[in-house]
């Protein structure tokens, strides 16, 4: 009869763990799904770090940010990475997906590669290390200047398509 009623508590001590984890859960996510708490205006100075492990891949600052639900508009916008290549980005605006790290330029952005790589490019998407535009563009580094109409770049591969032209002065 003891093991039994052993059983019945144990059954009914992981009952009742069990709801208050659901309710935790619950709780969470419906703060986290509320827009009302998320929404805030005229943040000022912001920084977003992104890292892999330990190591810091990418820092997104920004003058001003305007948040409603998971996304951010952000100006002035200067995004830096170290540990890929020594990028340094900049833009006037852009919408920076919270919880995918998603970016999103509707206009221009120019891109610093190290001390001698400089882009400007239009109508930019970065997702999952993938950048892409379908508007034109042009690279310089030293005499060398490459213009193209569109370029997906992932990693070191990058593609740059459409009208492509590279003049060495």
């Amino acid at each position: 009869m003891n093991i039994p009623r052993k059983i019945l508590i144990i059954f009914v001590a992981i009952s009742i763990l069990i709801l208050v984890v659901f309710f935790l859960v619950t709780t969470y996510r419906k703060e986290m799904t509320d827009k009302s708490l998320k929404l805030l205006q005229n943040m000022k100075d912001i920084k977003i770090i992104t890292r892999s492990g330990d190591a810091v891949e990418w820092i997104v600052s920004a003058d001003n940010a305007y948040i409603t639900g998971d996304k951010a508009r952000l100006s002035n916008v200067r995004f830096a990475s170290n540990s890929k290549n020594n990028i340094n980005m900049e833009s006037p605006e852009c919408i920076y997906n919270l919880n995918t790290g998603e970016v999103y330029v509707d206009g221009d952005l120019k891109m610093f590669i190290g001390n001698s790589i400089r882009a400007k490019l239009k109508n930019v998407s970065i997702k999952n290390n993938l950048l892409e535009s379908n508007s034109p563009l042009i690279i310089e580094k030293g005499n060398t200047t490459i213009t193209g109409n569109r370029i997906k770049a992932e990693g070191e591969r990058i593609n740059i398509l459409g009208n492509v032209r590279m003049v060495i002065r």
